[in-house]
């Protein structure tokens, strides 16, 4: 009798740990096949660490991030548009092409990932306290929308 009870408390063990590690490995294998908000890439200085913290970020929120290191960023920043004078470390891009151009606040990425109306935004500079920048916030930051084109000029587009 108590062997029966032992071996049916073993079998039970068993089967629950296989449906936890079945659970758990469906769960890394969705990742793996892409089920991601978008898919976004991200071109930034070889030895920019503060870009790696805001990928990391993306991350969080459920983006893909692939980085592009280059040592031509200022070139980078002119084909994509990015106004002079409001440039950052890193440009990231959308799949549709739309760009997002420094350390904007979370939710005014997230924002502006869902406004097509806006083809870029960008928080110039690297302002403490913004995410992936260390430090306590210590200003408003100024976020600016622009238009590839250099039509509508830049304008502000929140601020935080």
């Amino acid at each position: 009798m108590k062997k029966k009870i032992i071996i049916t408390a073993v079998g039970t063990i068993i089967v629950g740990a296989l449906i936890l590690f079945y659970a758990v490995s469906e769960k890394d294998t969705e990742q793996t096949k892409g089920h991601y908000k978008a898919e976004l890439t991200m071109y930034k200085s070889p030895i920019c660490g503060c870009c790696d913290l805001y990928k990391d970020e993306l991350e969080k929120l459920g983006y893909k991030v692939n980085v592009v290191k280059s040592r031509q960023l200022a070139l980078k920043k002119e084909e994509l548009g990015i106004p002079k004078g409001k440039e950052s470390c890193h440009s990231v891009v959308l799949p549709d092409g739309r760009v997002s151009e420094g350390h904007v606040p979370l939710d005014v990425f997230e924002k502006f990932v869902s406004d097509k109306s806006v083809y870029g935004v960008t928080l110039p500079g690297m302002p403490i306290g913004s995410p992936g920048m260390p430090g306590l916030k210590t200003e408003i930051f100024k976020i600016y929308s622009f238009n590839k084109e250099k039509e509508g000029g830049v304008k502000i587009y929140a601020e935080r």
